[in-house]
């Protein structure tokens, strides 16, 4: 666990009294100088115990607590989610409905490692709740090819919405986003600097604000930077900087850039007008978009899906300027009504 959600944690725990301040002030430093993270040195020096630390966790995050003992999966869940995604990030998938994977974790206060499923799968993430050993056993026995036991429920203060998720939901295979066989161009680089990290690396954003950002983004579900910026923490252009940093994606600057409306053609209206993404270059073999959010896969999936075949680039653009190409867009079209329907 890293610094920035140490200072989430420890804030809950003093909260609920069950660690003081002055504890505290040994343990966090003691966490960030030994790299083990709050929950880990809680843990190995008997102060509190996994259950404990989920349990409080649980009601402050709104979040299920899921007892995972003697249980696997339902098969046709894991059947969309591969073993080896599930083992790196350490979760167990729960369910699956429409576009929304509900897993289970140990450290619901990661959300980058979160942003990286989302990737990595191209669903939306639901969290629930379970202790490390229990998703260990429950992995290990998916590794071994086990059968599926619908798991049991802990208490928790959202009992009756744990049960619902942990219910197997059978959808259309063809509702369901295919696992590329290769991960998309955005694909989280875990040597890289995370994107907190970076802003504030760059003097941008306090350690503090960061926390109270992923804290929130627990409950919101929000990608981080929209929450950021929402707050008035950091402004757009800083974000595009961090993310461009962070994903090696080129920033573009569309105010005053003549876009060949032909290659917006090609793309549905729901994709531009909707998901707030355009085209602005092509060659033979790719189209280039420009976006706001590289962490949203179903938008970047979907447009993968309608380049017909050809290779999508990604770049960066502010939602002004993006918004300011669809408006041209919009003027184009009715100028020339015609010529557009040819």
């Amino acid at each position: 666990m890293s610094k920035k959600t140490d200072l989430v944690l420890a804030n809950v725990l003093m909260e609920k009294g069950l660690v003081d301040q002055k504890q505290m002030d040994v343990l966090v430093p003691d966490a960030d100088s030994s790299g083990e993270g709050l929950q880990s040195i809680l843990l190995k020096r008997g102060i509190l115990s996994e259950k404990d630390i989920l349990t409080v966790l649980a009601e402050k995050l709104r979040l299920a607590y899921v007892q995972l003992k003697d249980i696997t999966v339902e098969k046709t869940v894991l059947d969309k989610v591969p073993v080896k995604i599930a083992s790196y990030y350490g979760f167990v998938p729960l369910s699956i409905s429409g576009r929304i994977l509900t897993i289970a974790v140990a450290a619901p206060l990661d959300t980058q490692i979160q942003d990286e499923i989302r990737i990595q799968l191209g669903y939306e993430i639901e969290v629930a709740l379970a202790e490390q050993s229990d998703i260990a056993d429950v992995l290990e026995k998916w590794r071994g090819g086990g059968t599926h036991i619908v798991p049991q429920i802990g208490a928790s203060p959202r009992k009756e919405a744990v049960k619902e998720a942990a219910q197997e939901v059978v959808i259309p295979a063809e509702t369901i986003p295919r696992v590329p066989k290769e991960p998309p161009r955005t694909q989280v680089n875990k040597e890289k600097k995370l994107l907190g990290e970076i802003l504030i690396g760059k003097g941008l954003l306090t350690a503090e604000r960061l926390a109270l950002a992923l804290g929130e983004q627990v409950i919101t579900k929000e990608f981080l930077g929209t929450i950021l910026v929402r707050k008035k923490w950091i402004k757009e252009k800083d974000l595009l900087a961090a993310l461009s940093d962070r994903y090696n994606l080129p920033l573009v600057d569309l105010r005053n850039r003549q876009i060949d409306w032909s290659i917006i053609k090609y793309f549905s209206s729901s994709l531009i007008f909707d998901y707030h993404c355009v085209p602005f270059d092509r060659d033979e073999r790719s189209v280039t978009m420009a976006i706001n959010n590289p962490l949203d896969a179903w938008t970047i999936k979907r447009a993968e899906d309608e380049a017909k075949g050809l290779e999508l680039k990604l770049a960066l653009a502010s939602r002004e300027d993006i918004d300011d190409v669809i408006k041209r867009y919009q003027l184009y079209i009715q100028k020339n009504v015609p010529k557009f329907l040819d």
